[in-house]
Formats: C-alpha cells, sequence, structure tokens
C-alpha cells in the first residue's frame, strides 16, 4: 500500500510561511471548537501533531491512520498519554 509520509515529513521539515500559518490556524480552531469532556476521533492522525495540540482539553482521543511509519510516529509522540489510543488500519483487498 502506497501511502505519502515521506512527502508530509519533508514539507513539516522547513514549512513554507503561509504553510506554517495554516498549521498555527489549524490548531488554534482545535482548541476553540474541542471542549472538555469531548471523545476526539482524528483519521489520518500521521504523527500525532493535532493529537497534541488538544491534550489538554480532553484526553479521550483515538488517532487511526493507514501508514505503519505515522502509527509509530504517533505512538512515540504519545507515549506519555496513556488514554490517548492509536490504531494502525489497513486496507483489505479482494
Amino acid at each position: 500500500m502506497a501511502t505519502n509520509i515521506d512527502y508530509w515529513e519533508k514539507v513539516l521539515e522547513n514549512p513554507t510561511p503561509p504553510f506554517k500559518r495554516m498549521l498555527e490556524e489549524q490548531e488554534l480552531y482545535l482548541q476553540q471548537f474541542i471542549k472538555p469532556g469531548y471523545k476526539v476521533i482524528e483519521l489520518g492522525c500521521g504523527n500525532g501533531s493535532n493529537i497534541q495540540s488538544i491534550l489538554d482539553i480532553t484526553d479521550d482521543i483515538t488517532g487511526v491512520d493507514n501508514d505503519p511509519k505515522s502509527i509509530q510516529d504517533a505512538k512515540n509522540n504519545l507515549r506519555d498519554h496513556k488514554t490517548v489510543k492509536i490504531i494502525y488500519i489497513c486496507q483489505l483487498t479482494h
């Protein structure tokens, strides 16, 4: 299964100013609309950066991704947050 994790890792190493601003605005948006006690599921959680941005609001979070490297990165980045679940899904073919 092909994923685009290599592309995104390169983009996030040195984001352009507009992309960096978009990431900051995304974090503010999440922090504004996620409320204490919310249960959150993030599809395509990548390395868990969005999850990290809301951990001070709720810790009932499940991240899902189809890339094994992303899953490992997310688990490493969130290893101290035992209530956060990170789930690997794979595409099944017939």
